[in-house]
């Protein structure tokens, strides 16, 4: 198909869509690359031919044009085949307002869209960058559990015919973060899942607290008709714009001739600038944990337990969980750098890749020197894939030759 070329994949799955025994698969589109509804973000179902081919067929998907980011599959209504959830992304020209998020149900082969009558706040779920189904709650059927940038940890229960409540919370405790991606597996062997999550990481200039979260305004401050961005950390008592006079300048050209040099901009306030009727009818964000680390099961319900310092000097985009050290405990390998970022900020570029032992309540660092890991590039997903009798580290880079990083 010469027109798939206007695609851009951003995820996909596999899925026995007709339970025939093989494998089809299940292609989410995304990006920024086209405008809001062009078909170029309309998901796509291959169906596997049983001789190692796929055709593309849409007659097995409802239509959808949304930008997607993330895809999990499982069996959310009980019926014996797949379902799909379909995490939304950025609402083209938007940012941070989120697409549709979508609930495909499996009838008869066909995925048939059931999100506003199975679950209308997944409509409004927020940006989804990964999502998990896993039994959160111990009652025997699948729940949601998506995760995103300016959103709380939180699930979705299933009344076990795909019938949705939430959001719920997982944990008490303020969860707002820049997550990008969640891992189920059982860290601590009590048959549990936990929850590995990728956040952001320490290793920037932001630093929010539980008091001082950084936040954002969107909204069209400049009034032409396009939406701004504007990011805005505590200093001396008062917000003030992450962003300097320069690179603000720019995109709202206003500010510029309000502050005719860098002194008085740097001395300004959030309110200052963009005044207090602009900011009360923005968009409104917040964020307050950047750590990467793991939700462990507990008998009174989750904790939060944070990565070594050496696991936060980048955002983890990907995990796997694998047995290194003979103890009958999974490990995680996780890794993930950003390197698309503005000149003011930099990229976060400063993962080689991290191996982290699993001593039931707390991880232990391995350094790189002794694990010999090097996945060092953008790297989005990593996952283990067996060769023969070699197995493998199979690790995905943005725009860069894929790596196969051998076990020993």
């Amino acid at each position: 198909m010469k027109e798939e070329q206007q695609y851009e994949t951003v995820d996909v799955a596999s899925i026995d869509l007709n339970n025939d025994g093989y494998l089809d698969l299940y292609v989410v589109d995304g990006g920024a690359h086209k405008p809001k509804g062009d078909l170029a973000y309309t998901d796509r179902v291959y169906m596997n031919n049983k001789n190692g081919s796929f055709t593309y067929d849409p007659s097995r998907l409802q239509a959808r044009v949304t930008n997607g980011s993330s895809v999990e599959v499982g069996d959310l209504d009980g019926d014996g085949d797949s379902d799909v959830f379909v995490g939304g992304h950025i609402d083209f020209g938007r940012y941070p307002i989120n697409d549709a998020s979508v609930l495909l149900i499996n009838e008869e082969g066909v995925l048939i869209d059931h999100s506003k009558e199975n679950a209308n706040s997944f409509l409004s779920i927020g940006l989804v960058d990964d999502v998990v189904f896993s039994d959160v709650d111990q009652d025997g059927d699948l729940d949601i559990l998506p995760v995103g940038e300016w959103n709380h940890l939180q699930y979705w229960e299933n009344d076990g015919n795909a019938k949705f409540n939430g959001p719920l919370a997982i944990i008490e405790e303020q969860t707002k973060g820049m997550w990008k991606s969640i891992h189920a597996v059982d860290l601590n062997k009590d048959g549990k899942d936990d929850y590995v999550l990728g956040n952001l990481g320490l290793n920037n200039k932001y630093r929010p607290k539980n008091d001082q979260p950084l936040k954002l305004y969107a909204n069209d401050f400049d009034k032409n008709s396009s939406f701004d961005v504007v990011l805005a950390k505590p200093f001396n008592g008062n917000y003030v714009p992450v962003r300097g006079k320069e690179c603000t300048s720019e995109k709202m050209p206003f500010v510029s001739r309000k502050f005719k040099d860098y002194h008085s901009f740097a001395s300004a306030s959030l309110m200052d600038i963009y005044g207090s009727k602009s900011l009360e009818s923005s968009n409104q964000f917040e964020s307050y944990v950047f750590e990467n680390g793991v939700l462990l099961s507990s008998k009174s319900g989750y904790d939060f337990v944070s990565f070594p310092i050496n696991a936060q000097i980048a955002p983890v985009l990907d995990v796997v969980a694998i047995d290194v050290d003979g103890d009958d405990l999974e490990d995680l390998i996780v890794g993930g750098n950003i390197f698309d970022a503005e000149v003011e900020t930099v990229r976060h570029d400063a993962s080689n890749g991290h191996v982290l032992l699993n001593k039931k309540d707390h991880f232990e660092y391995v350094y790189p020197k002794k694990t010999g890991l090097e996945i060092a590039s953008n790297v989005k997903h990593i996952s283990i894939i067996n060769i023969g009798k070699e197995r493998f580290l199979l690790v995905g880079n943005n725009n860069n030759v894929q790596q196969f990083v051998k076990f020993n």
